[in-house]
């Protein structure tokens, strides 16, 4: 019974701690306005450089689940021309070298087991600034430029079930507004018009060939 209390006590311990962990860092960072997944009615949001005509799937307007954390990615998910939701996922950033990955994900929650189902990911320099995002990493130079790409998966996973790339004619950003390597934090806001790559999904599910993430905000730690 001793032992029983004493790990109870533990556990509360390392609890309280981490919770004052996320205040602080909410305290000192700023968290962006908090937002649920729910749908909401697209009429109040100006749909620009998007094709209408193109496969529309309610699919990709499903609510998905997220981890809580200190650190999230805030955004409103739209399919033109049939709505928007509230969407928030986790986010993670890693370095290398002279550049840096962000990943943003959603999850698939089955009892206490999470299966990641979506994902963004930016690949960008290591400075602050406003960058014009490109559906490719690599130009003809060899040089990097900025890239982001959406996907979705199923299984556990790590099946690649959807794969959509940045609308070059559309605007697409990501400004870095903090970047700190001693502090392993970056935090900015962004903005994606995406195009389903030609080819049917391995499941069979029927997505939208069209998915913007607009008003886009996000917070990361960096490993």
């Amino acid at each position: 019974m001793k032992l029983i209390n004493f790990n109870i006590k533990i556990i509360v311990i390392f609890s309280a701690l981490l919770l004052f962990y996320c205040q602080k860092d909410d305290i000192k960072n700023g968290l962006p306005d908090q937002v649920t997944n729910i749908p909401i009615d697209s009429s109040q949001f100006f749909y620009s450089c998007n094709d209408l005509a193109t496969i529309k799937s309610q699919v990709d307007l499903k609510v998905l689940n997220y981890i809580d954390a200190c650190y999230l990615c805030y955004s409103t998910k739209s399919v033109p021309g049939l709505g928007s939701i509230n969407w928030i996922s986790n986010t993670l950033g890693y370095n290398f070298d002279s550049i840096i990955k962000l990943e943003f994900k959603t999850y698939y929650k089955n009892f206490n087991q999470y299966y990641s189902r979506e994902r963004i990911g930016f690949i960008t320099p290591q400075k602050l600034g406003k960058y014009k995002i490109y559906d490719t990493y690599r130009n003809a130079q060899n040089e990097l430029v900025p890239y982001a790409s959406y996907i979705r998966t199923i299984s556990d996973g790590d099946v690649v079930d959807g794969v959509w790339l940045v609308d070059t004619l559309c605007q697409n950003f990501l400004n870095i507004t903090q970047f700190n390597k001693e502090d392993k934090y970056i935090s900015g806001d962004f903005e994606l018009h995406l195009v389903k790559k030609k080819g049917d999904a391995g499941s069979g599910i029927i997505y939208s060939d069209r998915i913007n993430f607009l008003n886009g905000k996000f917070q990361a730690n960096i490993n």
